[in-house]
């Protein structure tokens, strides 16, 4: 019973063997007749981009079981543009043998694009547009946010490689002009998906490089997005950043190397994960020369942020601070969450350490902080650390706020100001309601200030009471 069956397996496979050495061997001897057809492919490219498409040389290749085309200097040309409005230096294309067999039309494996040069113009309006290129009228049924059909008319085949090449992005909405020098992206585009994975090269004043990483697909609108993506930044500096993106973040200067890990799912946020590293960090601040410069010198930490049902929540470990050289805060974290239903808005903080003195000059440089508070709390320039430290705070819509915090501090002190006296070194813990509440004092070297009665400081060596 097996012998036949072997028998006639075997004849099948023989045959397979042969027909595909003789299809083979045949498109060998037709694979080097393809090099005169570079007019037939400037004439398919310039309709399939709708731009005029010229071709510096081509050569076709047998590579092991497949052919392989490479175009060279293809220029991409706009109605009015002088310049090319797209530079290819090679075009490297792979065709997919037996997925063209099967479909009976040729189909295009992967395609490696060396030394593009492109530049990508934002308009006032939000729309993407390659410079040089009239926009097409956009289809009433386009989503606001879905890719300018400029750019996707110019994206040859579904899976790439693009690499040492060049990209400039003009972006008139938010004021910037980046040129992009040294771009190496594997991209893999379907019909309702996008995968790409690669490094950028930064321009000089943003920093180092971007790291990149993305599988994203969608359900036929561009706006419901599901998916993941990873960014990886090393030495950006933020001063390069948009202006507007400085300002919402409340940053000026500084230098971050960072990892940041996405999750979307149709078209919300639902996970962010965050590790960050700070260095000489400024601060937006007011022009006032009396206030405290609002700068870090490093701030470090892992942060985790998720959506969770009305609301979300953060959690930040290994968080650690410092306003100069050498003073890190200890390592600790802290936890925060939000929530709103029906009844109100539910606020949870937990704080393993906090020092004043360090956040202080952030405080005093926010907007919403007018004076007279502004002047008085800069004139107490309260300091001292909290440690385990927690608030409930509960916002009804339609009764008054409720609240419990608890928590410990250690060197508490405040400066002398009108009939209050000046305290340093105070230690203890507290607990109050929004009814009322406790504060216990233990200190050792509790030292007061009034210099509007005494012209020294008192000093107690032992303090303790309720």
């Amino acid at each position: 019973m097996l012998r036949p069956a072997l028998a006639v397996s075997l004849r099948i496979l023989v045959i397979s063997l042969l027909v595909a050495a003789t299809l083979v061997a045949g498109l060998r001897l037709i694979a080097p007749q393809l090099d005169g057809l570079r007019t037939p492919l400037e004439r398919f490219l310039s309709e399939q981009s709708g731009q005029r498409v010229t071709v510096g040389a081509f050569h076709a290749r047998w590579r092991i079981l497949s052919p392989r085309v490479t175009v060279s200097d293809v220029q991409v040309h706009g109605a009015d543009a002088a310049e090319p409005i797209l530079v290819l230096a090679h075009l490297d294309l792979g065709l997919a043998l037996w997925r063209s067999l099967r479909q009976g039309r040729p189909v295009l494996g992967h395609v490696e694009v060396r030394g593009a040069d492109l530049h990508l113009l934002r308009d006032a309006d939000g729309r993407v547009q390659v410079r040089g290129v009239d926009p097409l009228p956009p289809r009433p049924d386009t989503p606001a946010s879905a890719p300018s059909p400029d750019v996707l008319a110019l994206l040859v085949g579904r899976a790439f490689t693009l690499s040492e090449s060049r990209l400039r992005w003009e972006d008139r909405r938010l004021g910037i002009d980046y040129q992009f020098d040294d771009l190496n992206l594997d991209i893999s585009l379907e019909s309702r998906r996008v995968r790409m994975a690669g490094e950028v090269f930064l321009p000089d004043e943003l920093g180092r490089s971007l790291r990149v990483g993305m599988d994203m697909n969608h359900a036929g609108h561009w706006d419901d997005w599901s998916g993941k993506a990873f960014i990886q930044a090393d030495g950006l500096e933020l001063a390069g950043l948009p202006e507007d993106a400085r300002g919402a973040l409340g940053l000026r200067t500084g230098n971050l190397d960072g990892r940041l890990w996405l999750h979307w799912r149709r078209g919300d946020l639902q996970r962010a994960y965050l590790e960050l590293a700070l260095r000489r960090l400024e601060m937006a601040s007011l022009a006032q020369d009396d206030l405290p410069a609002p700068m870090l010198e490093a701030l470090e930490g892992r942060w985790l942020w998720y959506a969770r049902e009305g609301g979300w929540d953060l959690r930040v470990d290994g968080l650690r601070l410092s306003r100069q050289e050498g003073d890190h805060w200890p390592d600790g974290g802290l936890d925060l969450s939000l929530v709103e239903d029906a009844g109100g808005l539910q606020v949870n903080v937990w704080l393993d350490y906090l020092r004043l003195e360090d956040l202080l000059p952030r405080v005093l440089h926010q907007p919403w902080v007018d004076n007279p508070f502004q002047s008085l709390l800069a004139s107490l320039s309260p300091r001292g650390t909290l440690t385990e430290t927690r608030l409930a705070l509960t916002l009804p819509r339609d009764d008054s706020p409720r609240f419990v915090t608890d928590g410990r501090f250690q060197g508490a002190g405040m400066a002398p100001w009108s009939v209050l006296p000046g305290i340093e070194g105070a230690d203890g813990a507290f607990a109050f309601t929004e009814e009322g509440g406790e504060l216990w004092l233990d200190s050792a070297g509790l030292g007061m200030a009034l210099p509007t009665l005494f012209d020294h400081e008192l000093r107690a060596d032992t303090l303790q009471g309720l």
